[in-house]
């Protein structure tokens, strides 16, 4: 969030709980705290807000990861879809795809007033955009997240073995891959 919002947090609001997942992990004797599920809020220092609606055991959906951004100009929204979801096979091609990227701009004309009690008709917004955006099958194979995975794990070897910074700190500094 912070690289794509380009700043650092001011302050997060959060709740959370472990209720299905990893109950009985244990590591080096201590029982597993990783969290499957949690709401957040993070508000940022240009004024920017977001939040994160975490649920690791709602696979018996059609996508495993959404995630969508609003802001004054339109909202993009960007789908991830459950491994059982996805259409592979004979027949399967980009055409019959389900979309994994919609985007959806609002016309800047008719929204530069103030705010209305009623919704400006939007007859004139330009059309929504619905695209299947494909990766790589082996890059996808490599790791789960539609291949986000992989290009995490290959920014950490590349930066343990060549010595260099990480992409990503705990402090939000980030470094393009």
């Amino acid at each position: 969030m912070a690289h794509i919002i380009g700043a650092a947090p001011l302050r997060v609001m959060a709740s959370g709980g472990q209720d299905v997942n990893h109950l009985d992990e244990v590591y080096n004797g201590q029982n597993s705290d990783i969290l499957d599920n949690a709401y957040v809020i993070v508000e940022w220092e240009n004024g920017t807000r977001s939040s994160l609606d975490l649920c690791m055991f709602a696979e018996a959906s059609v996508n495993q990861e959404e995630l969508v951004a609003v802001g004054d100009k339109g909202k993009i929204e960007a789908f991830a879809p459950s491994h059982s979801a996805q259409t592979k096979g004979a027949g399967a091609t980009e055409a019959n795809q389900p979309p994994n990227f919609v985007l959806g701009l609002r016309n800047p004309e008719i929204w530069t007033g103030p705010p209305t009690v009623k919704p400006p008709d939007t007859s004139s917004n330009p059309p929504l955009q619905k695209l299947h955006l494909t990766a790589d099958q082996k890059i996808i194979d490599a790791g789960y997240h539609m291949g986000a995975t992989y290009f995490e794990l290959k920014a950490f070897v590349d930066a343990v073995l060549g010595g260099q910074p990480p992409a990503v700190t705990v402090r939000g500094n980030f470094k393009p891959f």
